[in-house]
């Protein structure tokens, strides 16, 4: 999987090590909190992107059949959040085109997962409210990159 803010090393390690990924994970999004409230909005972005892309390395490693159910839903949640928290950095730095595009990956993300949990319809629902969650916050950053194309 091509990547933006990760190696390919590290997005294959983290794949291999889900449990230690999600350590990674949150780590990852308390350091761009940090650096969102000290005003280093760049620093921020790229933390940002890298918790997304490690939670999207999370849930493609979910396909494991002793995952607990439990823990696959936060991890859903989870991903969702941190595309969310990354489309609104993106945005605060006028990119919102990158914005909404990263919210249709992962909102595409759901939609190829959602296979796998057929006999859960309760997985199912929650990625479905995710998807319309991530839908909602699309079609947002994309009026606003119309109201650019349009001041310009």
């Amino acid at each position: 999987m091509k990547t933006e803010y990760l190696c390919t090393e590290y997005w294959q390690w983290l794949q291999m090590n889900p449990a230690k990924a999600r350590i990674h994970r949150h780590q990852q999004d308390e350091t761009a909190r940090q650096l969102a409230r000290a005003g280093c909005t760049e620093k921020a972005l790229v933390a940002s992107g890298e918790a997304f892309e490690i939670a999207q390395a999370i849930m493609l490693s979910l396909h494991q059949h002793d995952t607990d159910m439990l823990e696959t839903k936060q991890d859903m949640v989870a991903f969702v959040t941190l595309a969310s928290g990354l489309a609104k950095k993106l945005a605060l730095v006028n990119t919102h085109f990158k914005a909404a595009k990263s919210l249709k990956v992962a909102r595409e993300q759901l939609r190829v997962l959602a296979p796998l949990f057929a006999c859960h319809f309760d997985i199912l629902m929650l990625m479905r409210q995710l998807e319309m969650s991530l839908n909602e916050g699309e079609a947002y950053y994309e009026r606003q990159t119309f109201s650019q194309r349009e001041l310009h």
